[in-house]
């Protein structure tokens, strides 16, 4: 049952971090894209 729990909360905080990279990844690229145009 501790396992379960502690597995739930890493895989929430994985997927969590995973979102925020996307997010970064994601903004830095359309920032790129407007400062520079579109190709």
């Amino acid at each position: 049952m501790i396992s379960s729990a502690l597995y739930s909360l890493t895989a929430l905080e994985g997927s969590m971090a995973i979102s925020a990279l996307a997010r970064k990844v994601f903004f830095s690229f359309a920032g790129s894209e407007a400062r520079y145009g579109a190709y």
